[in-house]
C-alpha cells in the first residue's frame, strides 16, 4: 500500500452544502496520486490537503521535516486562493446587479464596458508569487530544495 493522505473536493462541497459555506468535504485516507474525486469524478477543485504526516514528498527522510514547515505556507495559499474566488464571484454578482439596476438606456453601455469580466489588479505570476512569504521562500530556497536535490550546500551563516 502506498502513500495516503486527505483530500478535499469543492465540487461535492457545493452539492452538499452552499456554494458560499464554510464546511468542507473531506475523503480520507486516498492513495497521494489520487487525481478525481471518487464521490462524484470531478477532477477541478479535488485537491490535497497537507493535514496528515508525511505526505508532502514520497521517498524522501526530510518528509518530516517538511511537512511540519510546509503546512502553514500551503495552508495560507489555500485561504488566499480561495478568498480570490470568492472576491471574483462577488465582483460578477454586483456588476450584474449594477447593470440590473441602472436605466434601461445605460445598460447596453455598461455592458459593453464590462465584456472582458472583472478586472485583475496584479498578473497572475505576480499574484501568486505574493501568496507565499519572503521568509518562507527563503526557507525553502535554502533548506528544503538542496535536500531534495541529494546536494547540499553550505550556507554562509
Amino acid at each position: 500500500m502506498g502513500p495516503r493522505a486527505n483530500f478535499e473536493c469543492a465540487h461535492c462541497t457545493a452539492v452538499e452544502f452552499a456554494p458560499e459555506a464554510t464546511q468542507i468535504v473531506v475523503y480520507e485516507d486516498l492513495p497521494v496520486k489520487s487525481t478525481r474525486c471518487p464521490v462524484c469524478g470531478w477532477k477541478k477543485g479535488f485537491r490535497r490537503r497537507f493535514d496528515a504526516v508525511n505526505v508532502s514528498t514520497t521517498g524522501h527522510r526530510v518528509a518530516q521535516v517538511l511537512d511540519k514547515m510546509m503546512e502553514p505556507q500551503i495552508n495560507g495559499q489555500h485561504a488566499a486562493q480561495d478568498q480570490a474566488r470568492q472576491s471574483a464571484r462577488q465582483l460578477a454578482e454586483d456588476h450584474e446587479r449594477a447593470i440590473a439596476l441602472a436605466p434601461e438606456p445605460a445598460r447596453p453601455a455598461m455592458r459593453e464596458a464590462l465584456q472582458g469580466g472583472p478586472v485583475r489588479w496584479l498578473p497572475q505570476s505576480q499574484a501568486n508569487l505574493g501568496m507565499v512569504s519572503p521568509i518562507a521562500r527563503a526557507d525553502s530556497r535554502n533548506h528544503i530544495f538542496p535536500h531534495i536535490k541529494r546536494r547540499v550546500v553550505p550556507i554562509p551563516t
